[in-house]
């Protein structure tokens, strides 16, 4: 299920891409109103967004109050009380281990975890992580597309039919890397028809077995 999951994921997410290259493409121009731009762009971003959602970011700590470190004064002479000073900080806790997800059994009895943690893996059914964090790696791809993505909307409304050509080979490029990063990152079986070229993987990862 979750290799199955991961090929409907790409295609939920690609499916508004190729309608904004269509559209594109479909016109003498090249060019879109402003509607339409605001529109297909709107949902490719909100596609790619659910595709590799981004890194939660942890907020710095506040500061400390003023005064907040300071030590208390001693109480004043011909007072019995005891001068009270600040307690000792405490120690440092121990980080704790990342918790690795479970792993879900797949067809023939294959283990196919849905994160990775380590980031050079050979993966069921000779597929190939890269080595790079197959998630980090996605969101790479996906960032990078976005980023095309809004070349060729800018282009496409910009009424300079120039521009519109390499937008579109680039918004192609991206949604090849995103798709490639997917298949080596995602668990999925290499492919087996013959004649197909092997992906290769990094200098340094592991090749198919």
């Amino acid at each position: 299920m979750t290799q199955v999951e991961s090929l409907d994921d790409l295609t939920r997410a690609l499916k508004p891409v190729t309608a904004l290259l269509t559209s594109v493409l479909r016109q003498d121009d090249g060019q879109l109103s402003a509607t339409q731009a605001a529109r297909l762009g709107g949902e490719v971003k909100k596609a790619l967004a659910e595709l590799a959602p981004e890194a939660p970011v942890t907020p710095p700590a506040k500061p400390a109050a003023p005064g907040a470190s300071e030590p208390a004064k001693p109480t004043t002479p011909g007072n019995s009380t005891k001068p009270v000073w600040p307690a000792k900080p405490a120690k440092p806790m121990k980080p704790t281990k990342p918790l690795v997800p479970a792993p879900v059994t797949g067809p023939g009895g294959t283990t196919v975890p849905r994160l990775w943690t380590s980031p050079a893996l050979s993966l069921p059914g000779g597929s190939v992580a890269y080595d790079r964090n197959p998630i980090d790696l996605e969101r790479a791809a996906v960032a990078d597309l976005q980023e095309k993505v809004n070349t060729l909307l800018k282009a496409a409304t910009s009424g300079d039919r120039a521009q519109v050509a390499p937008a579109v080979r680039g918004v192609l490029t991206g949604t090849v890397n995103v798709v490639t990063a997917g298949l080596v990152g995602g668990g999925l079986p290499k492919a087996s028809l013959p004649g197909l070229p092997p992906l290769q993987p990094s200098a340094g990862a592991p090749r198919p077995s």
